[in-house]
Formats: structure tokens, sequence, C-alpha cells
């Protein structure tokens, strides 16, 4: 694996790591919902329309929007600042996500901040390699990792090219078993420990080179 390939790979595993810490603390607080995985949120949203729970369809509806501004707003950041774009967008992200432990009452102003967080992070890495991986959700990259563990068997060129993928869903697995056991020790404040990780990596991809 070429240096630059590797840098991304790493880059893409702490994002991801962070991501499930999230999502689990995320998790917790809505009982149900979750902060960066919007696939079983819009699940959620259909069901109980259907089911004519109101409050809990426009709960998730309102998440769904939240993290889509959040993926729109880190997409232009990253794109206007060009190479300063990673780092500011990891920066913004961690103080999005310090804002959250104040906390805000309701289920949906206490969540708001992780919830614009995850969708920030999405323009922090943009590849991982090829094909596109997500740093918010791993059903991408479970696909990936089926795929690429089938043309391993079938090609010996590429017999361990689905261990990137598998290190990414250990990641995301990682990030949320630590996430929530620090959520029982700490509560609200166990999201400082991603929001310091977060200006950790914004301070050393500062001098990374430009991606590619």
């Amino acid at each position: 694996m070429e240096s630059g390939s590797r840098e991304r790979l790493e880059v893409s595993a702490i994002l991801i790591a962070i991501a499930g810490y999230v999502d689990a603390n995320g998790f917790i607080l809505l009982g149900h919902l979750f902060v960066s995985f919007m696939s079983g949120n819009s699940t959620q949203f259909a069901v109980r329309a259907v089911q004519g729970d109101w409050r809990e369809a426009v709960l998730a509806g309102t998440i769904v929007g939240l993290f889509l501004g959040g993926v729109i707003a880190g997409r232009l950041l990253a794109s206007t600042l060009k190479q300063f774009g990673r780092p500011v967008v990891l920066i913004i992200e961690a103080a999005v996500l310090a804002v959250g432990i104040a906390g805000f009452g309701s289920k949906l102003l206490s969540s708001t901040p992780l919830v614009l967080a995850m969708g920030i992070q999405n323009a922090a890495v943009r590849k991982s390699g090829e094909p596109k991986v997500s740093v918010t959700y791993v059903t991408g990259t479970l696909v990936h990792l089926g795929e690429k563990f089938v043309d391993g068997m079938l090609a010996p060129d590429a017999r361990w090219s689905w261990l990137p993928y598998l290190l990414l869903w250990l990641a995301m697995v990682f990030g949320a078993a630590v996430g929530t056991v620090l959520n029982i020790l700490l509560g609200r404040e166990a999201l400082i420990i991603p929001a310091a990780a977060l200006l950790v990596l914004a301070a050393f991809t500062a001098f990374a080179a430009p991606e590619a």
C-alpha cells in the first residue's frame, strides 16, 4: 500500500471510530435513533409516519435534515478552503461536538450538535483509495468487504484487498464500544474525548500533503 493510501486509510479509520463513538452516545440519548446512520432514521421516519406517530416521525425526519445540512456545510467549507479544508472541517466538527456536552433539555436540541458534527465529518476525507468509503457509517464498507473478499479468492494479486474494509468496520465497532462505556462512566462529558481527538487529527492533517 502506497504511503498516501495508507495515510488516507488511517485517517478514515480514526474518523469512523469517532463516528461509532458519537453514534453510540447519540443512540443512548435518543433511545432508538442515530446521529450518523441515516438509513435507519429514514426507515423510522417512514414507519412512524404511516403509524400516525407524528412526534417520532418529525424527530426522525428532522435529524435526517440536520445531517444533510451538516454534509452541505462541510462540503462547502472543504471546497472553498481547498488544502486547508480538512483541518478546518475537523476543528469545526470538534467545536460543534463540544457544544453538545452542555445539553439543551429536549432530545432533539441535545442531539442536534452530534448530528451536525457527523454530517460535517463526511467532508474531512473524500476518499480512502477506491471505491469511495464513508466515514460515518459502514453499510457500504461491508459491501466492499464482501466484494473484495471474493476478488481475493479469484485473483491472487488481490488476496488481501479486503483487509482495509475489515479495519474500517472494526474501527466503527471499537469506537461504539468505547463510546458506550465512557457514556456510562461520564455521561454527556464523554463527548470531550472525540472532540479532543478531532483537534489532534486536525493538527496532524494540517501538515499532510493535500489529497489528489
